[in-house]
């Protein structure tokens, strides 16, 4: 049993575990593998066509590898770099580690960024805009469901052809197991669905070519969050988009700067790193910046410093820079002034005021 090597490889590629529709990512930690070493990607438990309620033993459990002589090899993914009008030639395998036999589809789909940045591969419904039409896979009878014995495997080969016409630079494949299971809702209004739940490994296309890196910041906004505190230090709430305007993939670094007029307090911090963006992805980014102090008319410097990803050699980089300007006001401290100002008129300068008056006449 390699339990513990399959849920790590699950782990390792990032976008697998959220497409277990409706199941956890405990559940899929859960996986009962075969001797399988070393393992391919595994897939949640699932049971298909029962209820939830159904007996460990009745659960499928499937997986996807890439292979090297009829054995799953030790590589996660498949990362190639092609010049255009070229072709690659691979092998994945789709494993049952079920005691019945499955089928399962098998197909390629674009990974693009989500809102956040992370990466997400699309649906089996959406359209094969990028890399993924440059795929095909062979399967018994060119047919997307396999049928896959008991505790077997079917061996996929695939072929990869880069058009003519291809953008240079990176482009990102999910290569998808996937097993549809009939399922019903809990509660009074128990509606019958159907349950896809689907595993993948990567496939990374770099078309070979000038690589131009780069990212913009757009949409920068700050807006001051005051505290209850008259005198204590609120924070400052930072919204922007990042974008990978160029055409290799990039993370970031970033840091912002909020500061007064020259003279005044400064408040410096280093913010969440900004996940791995494909060419013409983008992260929507929301981030509080503590221990501001109020002064009025403020700015906010933004610095986002672009990094290669893990793997990739530094094509040479240019710092982003951003900025914008808002007003922080300690809307506290200025009621208690509203308050005591009256009080300060009654007892300190209006008896002032009359000894001056006073004064006047008898001189």
């Amino acid at each position: 049993m390699h339990l513990s090597r399959v849920a790590a490889s699950a782990l390792s590629l990032g976008f697998v575990l959220p497409l277990f529709l409706g199941v956890s990512a405990s559940v899929a930690m859960s996986i009962h593998t075969a001797d399988v070493s070393p393992s391919p990607t595994g897939s949640a438990s699932a049971s298909p066509g029962v209820p939830s309620t159904t007996a460990v033993d009745a659960r499928a459990s499937f997986g996807i590898g890439t292979t090297s002589k009829g054995r799953f090899d030790a590589r996660s993914g498949i990362v190639i770099r092609q010049e255009r009008g070229s072709s690659y030639d691979d092998t994945v395998a789709v494993v049952n580690l079920s005691k019945f036999p499955l089928k399962i589809r098998v197909y390629a789909v674009d990974v693009v960024n989500s809102a956040n940045g992370d990466l997400a591969p699309m649906p089996y419904s959406a359209p094969h805009s990028d890399a993924s039409a440059w795929v095909t896979l062979h399967s018994p009878g060119n047919i997307e469901q396999v049928e896959v014995p008991a505790l077997g495997k079917v061996e996929l080969p695939l072929t990869i052809r880069i058009p003519d016409t291809a953008l240079v630079g990176d482009h990102l494949v999910g290569l998808m197991a996937s097993l549809t299971s009939a399922a019903t809702t809990s509660g009074e209004l128990a509606t019958k669905i159907d349950l896809e739940q689907r595993v993948g490994i990567r496939l990374a296309i770099r078309v070979a070519g000038e690589l131009v890196p780069a990212m913009e910041i757009s949409d920068l906004r700050a807006d001051y969050v005051g505290t209850a505190n008259p005198v204590g230090l609120g924070s400052v709430q930072l919204s922007y988009v990042v974008k990978n305007t160029g055409n290799v993939r990039l993370g970031a670094k970033q840091a912002a700067r909020i500061h007064g007029p020259v003279g005044s307090a400064a408040t410096s911090a280093d913010l969440p790193t900004i996940p791995i963006l494909m060419p013409g992805g983008s992260a929507t980014v929301s981030v509080l910046v503590p221990g501001v102090t109020p002064v009025g008319y403020m700015t906010a410097d933004l610095t986002v410093i672009p990094v290669a990803a893990q793997g990739d050699s530094d094509p040479g980089f240019t710092v982003v820079t951003s900025a914008t300007s808002f007003y922080a006001v300690a809307w506290p401290l200025a009621a208690v002034v509203v308050l005591i100002a009256p009080v300060v008129a009654l007892t300190v300068v209006r008896p002032r005021l009359r000894a001056a008056r006073l004064s006047g006449r008898h001189g």
